[in-house]
């Protein structure tokens, strides 16, 4: 039995997994009005559209929230961060991931400007690798661009992004790095 799960990507989702073994940061966008989403569906919840593409995404971003993840010790597991980040792209987008830093989570904090990193692991019983998203604080100098909420769905991606956070952590996807 493998330690590490591998996910399963469905039609929507495959393009995000894609992307994220080329260590590329993309978003779904509506070929209609343009606007974007994450996580991938096949419906615009703005205009009711089900054309759409993929658009490369800035990978920038401001911490909204986070979970410091102790796994069992007897397992040999350490502790680990996922934090949800709130895209500078458009800022009711909502993306989880783990945090390169401290696993205690020292130094984190509400609107700390990150951006996408990437981080090869092992997954499933065959060794094969997958690529995981892996936020990391953002280099000096670096200007944060926030556009404002225009989305009636927010609350439900948030609703949606915690619930990732929680899937995340449970399915323990850490380098184990400090």
């Amino acid at each position: 039995m493998s330690a590490r799960p591998y996910p399963v990507p469905d039609p929507d989702s495959a393009p995000w997994w894609e992307a994220l073994q080329r260590r590329e940061f993309v978003l779904q966008a509506c070929a209609s009005c343009q606007r974007l989403r994450w996580p991938a569906r096949a419906i615009c919840n703005d205009c009711g559209s089900d054309r759409w593409t993929w658009a490369p995404a800035s990978g920038r971003g401001a911490i909204a929230s986070w979970t410091v993840t102790h796994p069992s010790r007897t397992a040999g597991g350490r502790p680990f961060v996922v934090v949800l980040v709130r895209l500078d792209d458009q800022d009711d987008i909502l993306v989880p991931g783990h945090y390169d830093g401290p696993p205690d989570g020292a130094g984190l904090a509400i609107g700390l400007p990150v951006e996408a990193g990437f981080e090869d692991v092992e997954a499933g019983d065959d060794g094969r690798r997958l690529v995981l998203l892996r936020w990391r604080r953002a280099a000096q100098g670096v200007e944060r661009r926030a556009q404002p909420v225009r989305s009636s769905d927010t609350r439900s991606r948030a609703s949606w992004s915690s619930s990732m956070c929680t899937m995340i952590s449970r399915l323990g996807w850490s380098s184990g790095r400090s």
